[in-house]
């Protein structure tokens, strides 16, 4: 995830609401109340992410952390170590019935460091629902052409926890081109829960075919997305290595998101290897990231 680093240039501003960063051409708005997300990534002011909606939450971010895990948990139910979990559901406004994007979504985060260069976000998890405490941050470090986004996750509990990280972010729909290389899909059924892996050939049309909310595998290379006047490319760690894709029907936006693991990865049969579910060790941190990069056209 290499960039030129921010330089003197860089500059922040902090209130109870947002910090903003701005390097060069760069603009980073961050919510640290609303989901540790991002309301808006500027460069040379046009709005690369979806900028936020007014009056929406944390849904309506330009993009927002996945953590401790991606997507669903059906019935918000899996066992661990012998003990039963089960979570509430917790999408807003719907009858959703499963666990989704983890806590750190709707959570505050806390501001632990804003200065020349980078912002630091901090989540604290004491256990609940979720049998482990964890501590989660995120850095955001502006470059001269887009920013670097690290995760990190560190369990605080007495016992193995089941992990997972991503970004979920939001870009314009219009005039995009996504080219994503990748080697295969994992069907869904009508709750978007992954069935069976199938091999792709090619890549589909991302935007004129069938509404598209799956997880993809065996991404190679970085993502781009390209627009009239400029390129978006998108760096994620060789260990966020599966990415969802959501093209919602009738919507301005579409979701790019890297993650490190399949939908419902905790109660599938697969091996890691198939799924990415990954097991933390208590006292055990584990970080991450995903770097976004803009260029001209």
């Amino acid at each position: 995830m290499a960039d030129s680093p921010a330089d003197s240039t860089t500059n922040s501003t902090t209130n109870s609401d947002a910090v903003q960063l701005v390097q060069g051409d760069v603009e980073l708005i961050l919510t640290p109340s609303c989901g540790g997300g991002i309301a808006a990534f500027r460069w040379r002011g046009i709005d690369i992410m979806r900028p936020a909606v007014a009056g929406a939450g944390v849904l309506g971010l330009s993009n927002f952390p996945l953590v401790p895990f991606s997507n669903r948990i059906a019935q918000g139910r899996f066992a661990a170590g012998g003990q039963a979990v089960q979570l509430s559901p917790n999408l807003p406004g719907g009858n959703h019935r499963h666990a989704l994007h983890g806590f750190g979504w709707q959570s505050a985060w806390t501001v632990a460091a804003a200065g020349i260069g980078h912002a630091r976000l901090v989540h604290v998890y004491r256990g609940g629902e979720w049998p482990w405490a964890y501590r989660a941050e995120q850095l955001f470090q502006p470059t001269h052409s887009g920013f670097v986004h690290r995760l990190t996750l560190r369990n605080d509990g007495d016992s193995p926890m089941p992990a997972g990280l991503g970004l979920h972010p939001y870009f314009p729909r219009t005039d995009a081109v996504l080219d994503l290389a990748i080697a295969g899909r994992w069907d869904t059924d009508a709750a978007c829960l992954p069935t069976q892996w199938q091999a792709v050939a090619m890549q589909p049309d991302w935007f004129g075919g069938a509404a598209i909310d799956h997880v993809f595998t065996g991404r190679t290379g970085p993502v781009h997305i390209r627009y009239p006047g400029h390129m978006v490319t998108i760096h994620p760690a060789d260990d966020l290595s599966f990415t969802v894709v959501y093209v919602p029907p009738g919507q301005d936006y579409f979701c790019v998101e890297p993650v490190s693991h399949l939908t419902d990865a905790v109660n599938r049969s697969e091996d890691a290897a198939a799924t990415g579910l990954r097991w933390l060790a208590p006292g055990e941190t584990w970080e991450t990231g995903v770097r976004f990069a803009v260029a001209p056209a």
